[in-house]
């Protein structure tokens, strides 16, 4: 039979992060009331709250990641990255609240360069489709996936496209050139999604552009919309991860 990968929920876990949200509650009032000035964290438990119920019922996560795989597939938002982008397919029979069951996918860790290069791919190209994959997402599909860690997103070559007869020839002569093969990202753990409205996706491309042009005005415009003003310097650096 196919090889499948089975997620099962710790017994418990649901109730003890019941308690803890309920911790973090408490600890952000009395902080707050403590130091009304300084301490503005009331929105991690009021994020905290909303989603983590969420992110611990996998069959929120089925359905985010069908989401995914239909925006990947022809016809999708993002069918440019059809046969690029591979999310893989959950068996609903034997999905519950508690246990996620689906098809089992091979790859290495995207930010695993040795894994990349021993695989025959060149890590600028898994990086540029991890970049293109997420920006369909945001742009275009307007939601992302929003626990996209080293262990959440594989890569392997893509398999070579059998429309031809002569596709092993086309891969041979690709091999003996020294052309590296396409690669093709797995994407796992689709526990936890954020959609986005309209005005957000324009004000971050605007936001972008601004960072891209260094255009210190826009980036606090921009800041400014999304509710950061004040530590639009901040919000720059950690988007792209420079000073």
């Amino acid at each position: 039979g196919e090889p499948l990968a089975v997620k099962v929920q710790h017994a418990g876990l649901r109730e003890a992060s019941s308690a803890d949200v309920a911790a973090v509650g408490m600890a952000v009032a009395a902080a707050a009331r403590l130091f009304p000035d300084e301490f503005t964290l009331r929105w991690v438990y009021e994020e905290m709250s909303q989603l983590l119920p969420l992110e611990l019922d996998f069959r929120q996560e089925a359905a985010n990641a069908d989401r995914c795989r239909a925006f990947f597939s022809r016809g999708g938002g993002g069918e440019a990255l059809a046969g690029r982008v591979v999310v893989p397919a959950v068996d609903a029979s034997q999905t519950t609240a508690r246990v996620l069951t689906m098809r089992f996918e091979e790859g290495v860790s995207v930010t695993d360069v040795a894994g990349l290069r021993r695989a025959g791919l060149k890590p600028s190209h898994a990086s540029a489709l991890l970049s293109q994959a997420f920006l369909s997402m945001v742009f275009t599909g307007h939601f992302v996936h929003c626990d996209p860690h080293p262990g959440n997103i594989l890569c392997r070559p893509a398999p070579a496209a059998g429309t031809s007869r002569f596709w092993w020839a086309r891969e041979w002569v690709r091999w003996l050139v020294g052309v590296a093969p396409a690669p093709q990202l797995v994407i796992l753990d689709h526990g936890l999604y954020r959609d986005f409205d309209q005005s957000f996706v324009l004000s971050y491309a605007r936001l972008w552009r601004a960072i891209v042009t260094a255009d210190a005005d826009g980036i606090r415009a921009e800041a400014d919309w999304l509710g950061v003003g004040k530590y639009y310097t901040l919000l720059a650096a950690m988007l792209t991860a420079r000073p």
